[in-house]
């Protein structure tokens, strides 16, 4: 099966690149922050400011969780939610 995407093939948008210049982090910055479980109460707020400066998506989305990890994700117990696999709408509507 082939690769849909891989992370070194994206680009973050400018203005989201802005957004974490202006905090002076990285995306792997942000990553390691979000990822970790026990994050301090200024991760926190640091976190819920940088995701309150994103502008909502003006076209559809959706998730779309490649089949070979759905049973290691979704089906695992361990994961409260599945970050990232998010497109647009018109990317999958032939997807069944």
């Amino acid at each position: 099966m082939s690769k849909v995407n891989t992370l070194e093939n994206y680009r973050m948008p400018e203005q989201a690149q802005k957004i974490l210049d202006d905090y002076k982090l990285t995306i792997e910055d942000f990553n390691r922050i979000n990822a970790n479980s026990n994050k301090t109460q200024k991760e926190i707020a640091l976190l819920k400011v940088i995701r309150g400066k994103v502008p909502t998506p003006t076209t559809d989305i959706c998730k779309v969780i490649p089949v070979e990890l759905v049973e290691g994700t979704i089906i695992n117990s361990e994961y409260a939610n599945v970050g990232e696999f998010i497109t647009k709408q018109k990317y999958v509507d032939d997807i069944t």
